[in-house]
């Protein structure tokens, strides 16, 4: 979208329209990412720690690890949780593990889900495969007729934006999220109550988060670019496009907690439509 076509907002008018898109954005239909593959957890981003010579790769399997090992509970978001299926799995696995879910709607039920049309099965693993009505979106594994057993003191309905802001800070010891982010309409402003919920040393690992900022010549920030802003401003993170497996391509961010408040050297710009979705998203710009 070219800068003539883009328009300046005051921080007052962005959340005025901020309010006005989460409630369009409530009225939409999110149809639920359920899978019932053990894999899920490697789709997610990692996080490269250390310098040089002491560098290390922490995913999400080793970061559960290692609070399971020092805390006597463990609690874990997920963002954009579905039905909770996942959360689920994860709980099972060890009784010490407390999961919390965040959704759109409240998908714990079958009658609540969105019609789906069963279209084949997988090539790789022979399970299902599913689409939605509309033909915007496809699942592999839904669990079609059973209803998830997490309840309403950890199954949390809403917006992100909005209800991050409800939860207490220094909570949660791994936040994760998968093909939700793409649907913020402010992902830096969602991130900063991620980290603010986030305990000393927790973890955030977010597929698909993207965030757009731009220099004042009009230039788009690379995700290398952003990444170095990041750690100079003593945020440990991996942001940009990574490699879970061989058939899979994606994007993300993981995060650690190292200081008290999240800062960076960014202001809001404006905001501009997504050409994705055509829905609004908020830009920012770097500080002079």
């Amino acid at each position: 979208m070219a800068p003539t076509e883009r328009y300046r907002m005051t921080h007052r008018q962005i959340a005025s329209d901020q309010r006005e898109e989460f409630g369009r954005l409530a009225e939409r239909v999110f149809a639920p990412n359920e899978t019932t593959r053990a894999d899920t957890s490697l789709l997610l981003p990692h996080l490269d720690e250390g310098g040089l010579f002491s560098k290390r790769r922490v995913d999400y399997e080793i970061a559960l690890a290692e609070f399971l090992k020092k805390e006597p509970a463990v609690r874990l978001l997920d963002l954009g949780c579905g039905a909770g299926f996942w959360l689920e799995k994860q709980a099972a696995r060890n009784q010490r593990l407390e999961v919390y879910g965040l959704s759109a709607k409240d998908y714990r039920r079958p009658e609540d889900r969105p019609p789906v049309s069963y279209i084949g099965k997988d090539s790789l693993g022979g399970d299902p495969i599913f689409k939605s009505l509309d033909g915007c979106a496809t699942y592999v594994g839904i669990e079609l007729d059973r209803t998830a057993a997490i309840d309403d003191g950890h199954y949390f309905i809403g917006d992100i934006h909005q209800t991050l802001q409800t939860f207490p800070a220094n909570f949660f010891h791994l936040a994760v999220s998968y093909q939700a982010c793409r649907y913020l309409f402010d992902p830096l402003r969602v991130l900063k109550q991620i980290h603010r919920t986030l305990v000393p040393n927790g973890y955030a690992f977010l597929e698909s988060f993207t965030s757009l900022v731009f220099d004042h010549s009009e230039n788009s920030i690379t995700d290398q670019a952003i990444q170095k802003m990041f750690r100079r401003c003593g945020h440990p993170i991996t942001w940009g496009e990574y490699r879970p497996t061989e058939l899979h391509l994606k994007s993300g961010l993981a995060i650690k907690k190292t200081k008290k408040r999240f800062s960076l050297p960014i202001k809001y710009r404006q905001v501009v439509e997504n050409p994705i979705d055509k829905t609004r998203v908020v830009t920012y710009y770097l500080e002079p």
